[in-house]
C-alpha cells in the first residue's frame, strides 16, 4: 500500500507498508505492531509477541477496511481485538 503515512498520520508510519513488516508507531508512546494482513484497501495490525509497550499487549489486533462511494466519499471501517487483561481489554 503506497502513501500510507498519508492516510495513516501517526508517527513512525511507513510511506508503503507491506505484508509481514514490523512497523514501530508512535502514539505518545512507542508500540509495535505487524502488518499481518494487507490488500489494496485492507489492512491488519496484530501486536507481536514482543509488543508489551502496545496497550493491546501481544494478541490483540486492529484492521482497517477503506472503501470509497460512487459520489466519491471514503469510508474507514475499523474492527480490532483487545485480550481483556491488557490496557486495551481494560479500557474498551
Amino acid at each position: 500500500m503506497q502513501h500510507f503515512g498519508d492516510i495513516f498520520p501517526i508517527q513512525g508510519a511507513p510511506d508503503q507498508l507491506h505484508k509481514r513488516q514490523d512497523v514501530h508507531l508512535t502514539y505518545g508512546t512507542p508500540f509495535p505492531v505487524h502488518v499481518s494482513d494487507l490488500t489494496p484497501h485492507y489492512f491488519k495490525f496484530t501486536v507481536p509477541d514482543s509488543g508489551f509497550l502496545h496497550p493491546d499487549w501481544p494478541g490483540g489486533w486492529t484492521s482497517f477496511n477503506l472503501s470509497q462511494t460512487a459520489d466519491c466519499h471514503m469510508h474507514l471501517r475499523v474492527h480490532g481485538y483487545a485480550p481483556e487483561w491488557s490496557a486495551g481489554g481494560f479500557v474498551g
